[in-house]
């Protein structure tokens, strides 16, 4: 910026508005913006003090114009005495604002061990500080960004368009986008089948899980058993690579091998929760080999593989130390190292005590992590598209607080390429998700649908002196709202006070249509237009009976629901349904069909879609339920359903109760003109599609 001399003698009034008029023109460095302003003073205040600058960091926007064109000034003083970065050595471009580098470069484990102390020594309750924006409207138009940059996948799982001719023909895992993998307990590569056993064995020490391959050519072959884990949470099939992750404990029990404790650190305390990632080759299936075994401190959450990285994701809780230098206590533990201070992630404001710890592996050289990372957040729920990782991390009222407060998540979005991850933007919104699939990820946007729950909470006085005694909820209301957010994880458009007093069931993202199942006593199937990102509209409301938990796209122009069937009049449950939608009109979609399956109390495929064989290409929908019979019998079996001429058609219904009270889980899957029932117990049977009849077991 250039000033030209002047003998021209400033007021004050004139000096202000000068100065005023020069920060509106001048470029605002990161440091300087208001949320990072905001951030800045939080890091110098802690205890008692923060509480003194709630209402100060609360209104920064009011006071921000003056304290910019103080900023400009010590700018400008900079740039003469050289004390300014140069521009782009430690910036990058987050959506369309200019952000500091990655917070990890200014984390240490001393910041770490000053927020947690605060936290460990009970100074703050939940939602006491809130600094992240709630419910502001991103005013940049993200739309700037190119369509290069924005695309992602929209062939979620379950989107409309048809599989390409050449797929091959068997099952596989129920994801929730194509293109990156999830773990299961059973695998189908079309000709193998893997699952996870459990087995009795005579030492305690080997442990009582194995990976089971079965060959199915020319009848069914155990080609081997890979034995010895605690326990196995997921595994993968990615080429000739078997990837099984075990959730372990770390206890003064013989299962805690010398090798595992010098893995994790010795230094460690008892009963650490911690995780080995084993990866074997798998070209002789007869005598699979292991290549490595990798670990990390923390309890099994969730993991992927997309464009052949292995992506592993871990919370480690935490505990106060009995001093600072005993890092392993509260600083996260991989292959037993500490994990660097430059890798750590410290959102300010953050009110947990614990990381989520991700970590990838190249499966083509898998004897080194590629990355690994940690985020201070209590993460609970995990999307991930085909570049984005995003994690949720709920908040509740401080109920020593009166007045209306409501539930809020807080929202962190991780870049991943090449097996390298990175914190790109944190966000928040009103209300808590129903689960996962309330996330979807299209154009470079994310779609939430969330329940929020408004309370009043009423300060309870003594009668006699007058002193607060106590806190009382007095009444709850419940809300549902539909947010679009920007790549920077602000709030571009949304819909709210959606269905007031029910609450989201099951969501489902199909392209630029959302569909939302809220439910009270009737089931209403909300279609909503999603095509503008800031205009975000309901096209229809279907109200029929129950509600669906699963909705699962179908076809083309065809929605799968999978729920309970509920009395119209007092919302009573009766049992289970399933439904078919037509959507071809979202602003007028029909049930088509309706399957009475209130026999069945119960299907762990309602809370968990990996348990959902659902497969438009072979027209297949497959799950296990149980309960009891109009003359109290008790039932277990696998249904399996065709959908043909607009009403549902039962293939097969295999009677598992036998087994359903015995083995964990029962699950199906198909090769070609066969399905397969897999046991946990190890059994496989056979069945064929052509006339459902049993034509082998392997015991």
């Amino acid at each position: 910026m250039e000033h030209k001399k002047s003998n021209h003698s400033w007021d004050e009034e004139e000096i202000k508005k000068y100065l005023e008029q020069s920060a509106e023109a001048e470029e605002i460095p990161p440091e300087l913006e208001t949320e990072n302003m905001r951030k800045y003073i939080k890091t110098q205040t802690t205890g008692e003090q923060q509480k003194k600058h709630k209402n100060i960091t609360g209104n920064i926007k009011h006071w921000y114009p003056a304290v910019t064109a103080a900023c400009l000034c010590i700018i400008l003083l900079a740039g003469v005495s050289g004390i300014t970065r140069k521009a782009g050595t430690d910036q990058q471009t987050y959506g369309t604002k200019s952000q500091t580098k990655d917070t990890a470069a200014h984390t240490t484990y001393h910041n770490i061990y000053q927020q947690f102390s605060e936290l460990w020594q009970g100074e703050y309750v939940q939602g006491e500080v809130q600094e992240y924006a709630i419910g502001t409207l991103d005013t940049a138009d993200m739309a700037r960004t190119t369509a290069g940059n924005e695309e992602s996948s929209d062939a979620v799982r379950g989107e409309t368009k048809k599989e390409s001719s050449d797929q091959t023909e068997h099952g596989v895992t129920n994801t929730q986008e194509k293109n990156v993998d999830e773990g299961d307990v059973i695998k189908n590569d079309g000709r193998y089948l893997y699952q996870v056993i459990s087995e009795e064995t005579k030492t305690a020490t080997s442990g009582n899980y194995a990976i089971q391959i079965t060959d199915t050519q020319n009848g069914l072959k155990r080609k081997s058993k890979i034995r010895g884990f605690e326990s196995i949470s997921d595994f993968y099939i990615w080429k000739d690579r078997l990837i099984v992750i075990e959730s372990c404990e770390l206890n003064n029990s013989d299962t805690s091998t010398t090798e595992d404790i010098a893995l994790l650190n010795k230094q460690m305390y008892t009963g650490t929760a911690y995780c080995k990632i084993h990866i074997y080759d798998t070209k002789n299936r007869n005598k699979p080999k292991k290549i490595h075994t990798f670990t990390v401190k923390g309890s099994y959450e969730d993991s992927r593989i997309s464009d052949g990285y292995f992506y592993f994701f871990a919370q480690n809780m935490t505990q106060k130390p009995d001093k600072e230098e005993n890092y392993e206590e509260y600083i996260p533990v991989v292959d037993g190292k500490l994990l660097s201070e430059k890798d750590i992630f410290l959102p300010e404001d953050c009110l947990s005590t614990s990381y989520l710890v991700m970590a990838s592996i190249d499966l083509k050289q898998p004897e080194k992590f590629q990355d690994t990372k940690a985020v201070v957040t209590g993460a609970e729920l995990f999307y991930v598209s085909e570049k984005n990782i995003y994690v949720t991390d709920s908040s509740y009222p401080d109920w020593e607080e009166a007045g209306t407060q409501s539930d809020s998540t807080k929202i962190s979005r991780i870049s991943y390429r090449d097996g390298k991850m990175k914190l790109e933007a944190s966000g928040s919104v009103e209300g808590v998700l129903t689960d996962d699939m309330a996330m979807s990820e299209y154009q470079g946007n994310l779609r939430i649908a969330t329940t929020k729950t408004a309370y009043g909470i009423e300060k309870v006085t003594d009668d006699i002196d007058g002193e607060i005694i106590g806190y009382d909820t007095q009444e709850s209301t419940t809300y549902n709202q539909l947010y679009i957010l920007g790549k920077n994880l602000k709030i571009k458009g949304k819909i709210e006070n959606l269905a007031k007093g029910e609450e989201i069931y099951a969501v489902r993202f199909l392209g630029n249509t959302g569909y939302v199942v809220t439910f009270r006593q009737t089931d209403p199937l909300f279609s909503i237009d999603l095509s503008d990102p800031k205009k975000p509209k309901v096209l229809g409301k279907l109200k029929i009976s129950g509600f669906s938990e699963y909705l699962h796209g179908y076809g083309e122009g065809m929605l799968l629901g999978l729920g309970m069937e509920a009395d119209e009049k007092d919302g009573a449950i009766e049992g289970m349904k399933l439904s078919m939608f037509d959507i071809s009109d979202p602003s007028d979609v029909k049930e088509t069909a309706k399957e009475d399956l209130t026999e069945y109390g119960y299907a762990e495929a309602l809370y968990d879609y990996k348990e959902v064989l659902a497969d438009q290409g072979k027209n297949l929908i497959g799950f296990l339920a149980s309960g009891y019979d109009k003359t109290d019998k008790y039932r277990c079996d696998y249904l399996l359903y065709s959908y043909e001429n607009g009403k549902f058609v039962q293939r097969m219904k295999m009677d598992c109760k036998e087994k359903g009270n015995v083995v964990g889980y029962i699950r199906g899957t198909y090769i070609g003109d066969s399905f397969y029932l897999l046991y946990e117990d190890g059994m496989v049977q056979k069945y064929s599609l052509d006339n459902g009849e049993l034509a082998e077991t392997l015991e």
